[in-house]
């Protein structure tokens, strides 16, 4: 029997997913830590709890590789590059320099999420995230993580950010 994996989104039951699909999902954030999945006719659990799955999803997809007599694919890039950004993801946009990454300053990186309002939002910079909280739409029971620490946490629980008090 192949492994099918369900999931439960906003009330309704996805599948059956193959593992590829339901680490896709976690790839694109549209499954988070805390939403509910399960493997065939498994109970239902959190998805954090699925060991492997976000480390699985934190790993760049894998291209597949092009045919003998095909030539490579070059993807356009429709955004220009940000260093704050696309460094603290491990991209350097083609630009290289002569310091080892151990050299350079740790950036601030862009991988919060959070649900608040009832939706689901991200990747946000903390400042977003800080300005979610100044203009009221994060509130400290608001869910929020971060996509290289998959659990989620109120948002009162983040340190250094600001909620105003209720």
């Amino acid at each position: 029997m192949a492994v099918e994996w369900y999931c439960q989104l906003m009330g309704s039951e996805l599948g059956p997913l193959n593992v590829d699909q339901l680490v896709d999902m976690v790839r694109q954030h549209q499954i988070t830590p805390e939403d509910l999945v399960r493997r065939n006719k498994s109970p239902w659990v959190a998805a954090y709890q699925v060991k492997g799955l976000f480390e699985a999803a934190a790993k760049p997809k894998p291209q597949p590789e092009p045919a003998k007599n095909e030539e490579p694919k070059i993807e356009r890039v429709d955004r220009p590059f940000d260093a704050g950004r696309d460094l603290a993801r491990g991209d350097s946009g083609g630009i290289h320099t002569e310091k080892a990454d151990s050299d350079l300053p740790e950036l601030p990186s862009d991988d919060w999420y959070c649900i608040a309002t009832g939706e689901k939002q991200g990747p946000l910079s903390f400042d977003q995230l800080q300005e979610l909280a100044d203009t009221g739409r994060l509130r400290d029971r608001d869910r929020v993580w971060r996509g290289s620490a998959p659990k989620w946490h109120k948002a009162s629980e983040v340190h250094g950010l600001d909620l105003p008090s209720n």
